[in-house]
């Protein structure tokens, strides 16, 4: 068992040296020459990361898009054995391929001073590129034999940067960069330092030709030319406006050619919250530290004008301190109920107190209304008419009202809902009534009979300058009311006649019955 285990370790350890580490996203990492031919020649690979320095011990072709990130670290050249048959190590691009390279690392070649294939002979490479292949160039170090970069058919090389040499010349001049001659390939120089060769004017070409990409210039200092190029902007970095939470960008750019940053963006500070009743105004976020106010009770009272005429009996409330008491005896009402003091029954009824104790309990807002509701006679409750009939006298009913004061809940979600009635205040309220011009008269008397838990209350009015009515009262439930005509006067004789007449009538009449009497008496003896 041991001796298998052992087995499998080894046979594992083996295959992780020669299959390439997937990472994160699409790179594939590779530590050695396996792994790096492996992942070339694998169609789904579009990007390396080396790992470690290896040696490449033979020739690779990349036939495909593919970024390779150097990472800082080394390939070297070599071959097993010394001899034109024997390829070395080199890296062939063909095809449509587009290829980058980056990352800094470098390319050389084991030389034939350490035991190497390359010697004085020989025409070392470091990259071909034929048909219609691409290699773009950033950065890293190009150590060669003979030439670092060799272009053939329709291809192309761009360089943006890095470090070319060779260490060997050819008819007596160096061959860093070459183009095949009749060849259609290009080279666009944009920057980069050369060793002993002038990428505008290569010498490895006949007629020589001028290898600067547009823009880029070269100077010259001891055995080095050095390219560089004039900076466009034609790639915009997209800007992005802050947030109330989010920091936004400024617009930048970058050059098209080397990805350098020409203009930075700028940080643009998140603008913050503007909350409003706890509402941010921008975004429509909550305020977490938003308290919400205490909504006071709102009263509604029934209004009339009475300095306008009406065409029907009408009833409201003129007193401006009027909601400010009846806010204070329903606020009195809620103290107690919260403090847990008894409720008179005569001010609501169970059912109204139960549903009061509950909303209040939930922290509710208790509103009231006073309603004035004129009433046909046919919707008058029949004990109410009874009592009103029994009470009425000679007076007559110009209206019959249902006056009530209702109390509303509004909860915490915005929802209103009907407690009940309000059926006695602690504190009299007066109303205004407006009598219609039809229902005035010379001599007429106006009172209100209030029926309240059966009891019939008659209720005096005071008539007011401008003609209305007004009449107190603290319970609420069905009134009448009633007015009074004043009676016709009757035509009287004149006194005096009729007093003379009257005393001269009794004085005969009464020597008459004298004389009666004493004859009868004169002849009763």
């Amino acid at each position: 068992m041991k001796k298998f285990f052992a087995i499998l370790v080894s046979a594992l350890m083996v295959y992780t040296m020669m299959t390439p580490v997937m990472a994160e996203g699409t790179d594939t990492i590779v530590s050695n020459e396996e792994q790096f031919v492996n992942a070339i020649n694998d169609p789904t690979v579009s990007s390396i990361v080396l790992n470690e320095d290896f040696t490449l011990n033979t020739m690779v072709t990349i036939d495909k898009d593919l970024v390779i990130n150097f990472n800082g670290k080394t390939i070297t050249y070599d071959a097993a054995e010394k001899g034109d048959d024997i390829p070395a190590g080199i890296i062939d691009i063909t095809g449509d391929s587009n290829v980058i390279f980056t990352g800094n690392g470098k390319i050389t070649y084991n030389k034939d001073s350490d035991g190497g294939y390359m010697n004085s002979d020989s025409t070392g490479y470091c990259i071909r590129l034929n048909k219609d292949a691409v290699l773009t160039i950033k950065d890293g170090t190009y150590d060669s034999g003979l030439t670092c970069v060799q272009v053939d058919n329709n291809a192309k090389c761009i360089i943006i940067g890095g470090f070319f040499r060779a260490d060997i010349q050819y008819d007596g001049r160096y061959w860093l960069l070459n183009k095949i001659d009749n060849s259609s390939s290009v080279f666009e120089i944009y920057g980069g330092t050369f060793e002993n060769f002038d990428p505008s004017a290569s010498e490895t070409e006949n007629p020589e030709q001028n290898f600067l990409g547009e823009g880029a210039t070269v100077i010259k200092e001891g055995s080095n030319y050095i390219v560089s190029h004039e900076h466009n902007q034609e790639i915009v970095l997209a800007g992005k406006n802050a947030t109330c939470t989010e920091t936004g960008l400024t617009e930048g750019k970058l050059c098209s050619i080397c990805g350098i940053i020409t203009i930075e963006q700028e940080i643009i500070p998140a603008l913050g919250h503007t909350f409003v009743d706890g509402i941010c105004t921008v975004c429509g976020a909550k305020d977490p530290d938003y308290v919400e106010p205490v909504k006071e009770p709102e009263v509604i009272l029934p209004e009339v004008d009475p300095s306008q005429p009406s065409k029907e009996i009408s009833v409201g409330i003129t007193s401006e301190t009027a909601k400010e008491d009846l806010a204070n005896d329903v606020a009195n009402i809620v103290n107690d109920i919260e403090n847990g003091n008894t409720i008179d029954q005569d001010e609501m009824s169970s059912e109204t107190l139960t549903a009061l104790k509950e909303e209040i309990a939930n922290e509710s807002v208790i509103n009231t209304e006073v309603i004035v509701t004129t009433l046909k006679e046919e919707d008058v409750p029949e004990s109410d008419m009874e009592a009103i009939t029994k009470a009425l006298g000679n007076k007559k009913v110009a209206s019959y009202l249902d006056i009530n004061i209702l109390l509303t809940a509004v909860r915490k979600d915005g929802e209103t809902i009907e407690l009940g009635n309000l059926n006695r205040l602690d504190k009299p309220m007066t109303f205004t009534i407006v009598i219609p011009e039809d229902l005035k008269a010379e001599g007429r008397t106006y009172s209100m009979i209030r029926v309240h838990n059966g009891e019939t209350t008659t209720l005096a009015t005071t008539q007011n300058k401008d003609g209305s009515l007004s009449f107190t009262t603290d319970r609420f439930s069905t009134y009448a009311l009633t007015y009074t005509d004043a009676k016709p006067e009757v035509e009287v004789p004149d006194t005096a006649v009729t007093y003379n007449y009257l005393i001269g009538t009794g004085i005969l009449t009464a020597c008459a019955l004298t004389g009666v009497v004493i004859l009868r008496k004169r002849y009763s003896k």
